[in-house]
């Protein structure tokens, strides 16, 4: 029985990494396209909480992907170019 169910535990904790995979990879395309990214509006698009999506950006900044912002997140490249 215990088999089972570390079975089951082990599949929804793989399926759990590939969903924030797939919304990683959405978020820093939006962050890309459009510059910045807002939390409120990136979870109501991926239908999670805003929770989800601050750790989510948590993980694309320590990838040094996006900067973390007040409400979200900016493309690296956009903070660079406003650098004077």
């Amino acid at each position: 029985m215990h088999a089972g169910k570390a079975k089951i535990r082990q599949e929804k904790t793989r399926k759990n990494k590939i969903l924030a995979i797939k919304r990683h990879r959405k978020i820093h395309e939006i962050a890309k396209r459009e510059g910045t990214v807002k939390t409120q509006e990136r979870a109501d698009l991926l239908e999670v909480t805003e929770e989800t999506v601050r750790r989510d950006l948590g993980s694309l900044a320590r990838q040094t992907l996006l900067r973390r912002t007040h409400g979200g997140a900016a493309d690296v490249s956009m903070v660079l170019n406003e650098l004077p």
